[in-house]
């Protein structure tokens, strides 16, 4: 059933293939930004809540479509949502050196499998500005 009598079947078949895309993407973030079961009694608490977990998704695709700049990254990000790449990506340990309020330098840990494709890919973002190594 439709309340869209004017479009043909295929197309309402193409709408809901698209719905279904948009509630999977949801159901993505609520497991990854842990917005579960965030319940807020203001109305401005409520909206700062959704528009940083806006911002957070945002910057997860963001990310991801920069990293598979890189054919070896591009390779191995493909398929991944945002549970995954806060699962994977996002969690690979290494340090960032801060001065003067500016990034300076990141190091990965080597021994984490994605550190080195990772250095590659940050290299390249910061073009030089920013040192980028692996520990050890």
């Amino acid at each position: 059933m439709t309340t869209l009598p004017a479009l043909l079947p295929l197309a309402v078949a193409d709408a809901y293939d698209g719905r279904a895309l948009i509630e999977a993407s949801f159901c993505q973030d609520k497991q990854g930004l842990g917005i579960v079961k965030r319940r807020q009694h203001h109305c401005a608490a409520l909206q700062l809540v959704l528009l940083l977990a806006r911002l957070a998704h945002h910057l997860l695709v963001w990310s991801k479509q920069w990293l598979s700049r890189l054919p070896q990254l591009r390779h191995r990000l493909r398929g991944y949502g945002v549970v995954r790449l806060l699962q994977e990506v996002w969690t690979v340990p290494g340090v960032l050196h801060w001065e003067h309020g500016w990034l300076v330098s990141v190091r990965f840990d080597a021994l984490h499998p994605l550190a080195h494709l990772l250095q590659r890919g940050f290299a390249a973002l910061f073009d030089d500005r920013v040192g980028v190594r692996c520990l050890r």
